[in-house]
């Protein structure tokens, strides 16, 4: 077992930021040896000025017991489990993939740089290339949920909806949530119950963004999507 000065000597520091419009992207490596492989990357101060190239994660941190590692060179950051879900969801199997993710690009132990970087938020997911939404691991309901949605959205750009005829498949599917259709109803539930869903700091972020993307689990669907197929609900 590993001892507490050990614990101490493997904790990763973040160097000082270098300017007033600085922050830290995440180099996430690839699992080139498996899904299996540890979590491993490093973090590179960029300045928002030069519109560095990444992507901005957006999820709720849940509970905020740091059990989990992302090895950075010869120490560790601890992070909470849903961080590591997300980062084991979004690594790449053959390169690199660059992220903005709060509780590692920020030094936490830091006050005054927490604040001073809590100020450049707005900046942040506005010049991602992509804000990911991460609502965590996903099990048979929520991905039926997600897959329902697509659905529905994807019919939708094929049919303008300003009548509802029941011989159309894309009112057939909005029929059964009309009509408190169950299965329907508890997959949607089980995916609208995700905690990210209830937190006030997503506004900010996916309205600033320039596209987004929601994940939960293996699946996904974009903002656009989500939204015209909440829209036909």
């Amino acid at each position: 077992m590993i001892s507490r000065n050990e614990l101490v000597a493997l904790k990763y520091h973040h160097p000082r930021l270098s300017g007033s419009k600085s922050i830290r992207i995440l180099e996430l490596y690839p699992a080139e040896l498996g899904s299996g492989e540890p979590l491993r990357g490093r973090l590179i101060d960029v300045s928002l000025n030069q519109q560095p190239e990444y992507e901005a994660l957006s999820y709720a941190w849940g509970s905020t017991d740091r059990v989990e590692e992302l090895h950075c060179g010869s120490k560790i950051i601890r992070i909470t489990r849903n961080c590591w879900q997300a980062l084991r969801r979004l690594r790449l199997e053959r390169r690199v993939r660059y992220l903005w993710i709060d509780s590692i690009c920020i030094d936490q132990d830091n006050h005054q740089e927490r604040n001073h970087q809590v100020g450049l938020m707005g900046d942040v997911y506005r010049q991602a290339r992509c804000v990911l939404v991460w609502l965590g691991k996903g099990n048979e309901e929520t991905d039926a949920a997600v897959r329902y949605l697509e659905d529905v959205a994807t019919k939708a750009r094929a049919k303008s909806l300003r009548t509802l005829t029941l011989d159309v498949p894309l009112d057939r599917k909005i029929i059964k949530v009309m009509d408190h259709d169950n299965a329907v109803l508890e997959q949607l539930t089980s995916l609208f119950e995700r905690t990210w869903f209830k937190r006030v700091w997503p506004v900010q972020e996916i309205a600033l963004s320039r596209r987004c993307r929601l994940l939960s689990g293996g699946s996904s669907i974009s903002l656009a999507d989500f939204m015209s197929a909440l829209g036909c609900l």
